[in-house]
């Protein structure tokens, strides 16, 4: 009898929105299997688009922060976001679903493990976690979605949202990551994981997808966006964040664009806020469901996050060919074991760094060649070594 595995993921599953989305959605693509029978929650529940919790204040929130502690009124905001995220919408839906009847369970938010728990009541087979956030999610919510810090906040407020992860990693039983140094900003950044983790069984899973189809030339596409045939296009396609060192691009950006009339960056993703960059030769194209348009037209991809899980635009990178500089961090020290001549690394805590990388790529053009990185894509990262890996992953739960 095959063992039966559900992906507790209670979103639509999408091929270019990165994270767990895009993550899932070539492991469902990819997955074929007669012993092991995966299902999908998407599959079985009809899940609409999620409410939109801004944190835009009001006029009246304003005049209160006049009389009110700022560690007052950012403790209730939080406060009020934790209890509208743990209203369980398709209750009925989910309510209806027989978990007893799956061997395991794979969650793949820690936050879904926080609010749905409940629903595993008595449950016997195996839960399986994979958390994607590239640094705990109570803390990626504290710091990056309200952009606070702990003396922000009071402790209590903190106990709570911290018990988002705990409750997800302690019911877990296994933990899956693409490789160790994945889960480096748990360890460095959140001090109970240690303990959490004392007892786990943790097994890692390098992420694949499948080849990358431009739909342009390199060519056509360059010429979409007026940049000449003989352009450096350096390249970084993610969300505008400082997680993600878009600022670092930034600082690089206004140190080398007007020293070099042949520089271009292109910059892709989702766009928060208008850009503090101004220059004819820094180019945002937006959000795009077709990020390997503009990794295939560039010279030079740079991944500089400050914490990062495994970000699939390395793998794009390698796939496509192309010359990478990656920040030394969290999954990224995992492809330092390839020793590619095209993948460079740079230090966070060193001044500058970033753009020294940069300009040496370029002062090297000519030497610059990413067919080793296809290479290594096509022995690691392919969707039927990611499908084969989790085939086994499952069978020996």
């Amino acid at each position: 009898m095959a063992k039966k595995v559900l992906i507790f993921f209670p979103h639509p599953l999408k091929k270019n929105f990165g994270g767990a989305y895009t993550y899932l959605y070539h492991l469902k693509t990819a997955f074929q299997s007669k012993e092991v029978e995966l299902g999908f929650l998407s599959d079985l529940v009809s899940f609409g688009g999620s409410a939109n919790n801004g944190n835009r204040q009001s006029v009246l929130k304003k005049l209160l922060k006049l009389f009110v502690s700022e560690k007052l009124i950012y403790s209730n905001r939080i406060s009020r976001y934790l209890k509208a995220i743990s209203v369980i919408p398709f209750r009925k839906e989910l309510e209806k679903i027989n978990y007893h009847a799956y061997d395991a369970i794979h969650f793949h938010e820690t936050v879904d493990i926080w609010r749905y728990h409940y629903l595993l009541e008595g449950y016997k087979g195996k839960i399986v976690l994979t958390s994607h956030s590239p640094k705990p999610y109570h803390l990626e919510l504290l710091e990056d979605v309200f952009g606070l810090s702990r003396s922000q906040i009071s402790r209590h407020t903190y106990k709570k949202l911290e018990m988002i992860d705990v409750v997800a990693f302690e019911k877990a039983d296994v933990i899956v990551a693409p490789c160790e140094e994945a889960l480096e900003a748990y360890q460095s950044c959140w001090p109970v994981f240690q303990q959490v983790m004392e007892k786990k069984t943790k097994t890692f899973i390098p992420t694949g997808i499948d080849m990358p189809k431009p739909s342009a030339s390199a060519n056509d596409t360059r010429i979409n966006l007026r940049i000449p045939e003989n352009g450096f296009v350096v390249c970084f396609n993610g969300r505008h964040a400082k997680v993600k060192g878009y600022d670092l691009m930034i600082e690089s950006a206004t140190h080398l664009l007007d020293k070099f009339p042949d520089l271009h960056f292109l910059i892709t993703g989702k766009e928060d806020d208008p850009s503090m960059m101004k220059h004819e030769r820094w180019i945002e194209s937006g959000w795009t469901e077709k990020p390997e348009d503009f990794i295939n037209t560039s010279d030079l991809v740079i991944v500089p996050n400050r914490q990062t899980y495994f970000d699939l635009n390395v793998l794009l990178a390698l796939a496509s060919g192309k010359p990478i500089v990656l920040s030394e961090t969290g999954g990224n020290k995992y492809f330092r074991q390839f020793n590619s001549p095209a993948i460079s690394f740079f230090d966070m805590d060193v001044d500058n760094a970033l753009t020294e990388a940069i300009l040496k790529a370029f002062t090297n053009k000519e030497k610059l060649a990413g067919e080793e990185n296809r290479k290594i894509f096509q022995q690691h990262f392919t969707l039927e070594k990611f499908a084969e890996a989790y085939k086994q992953f499952y069978l020996s739960l």
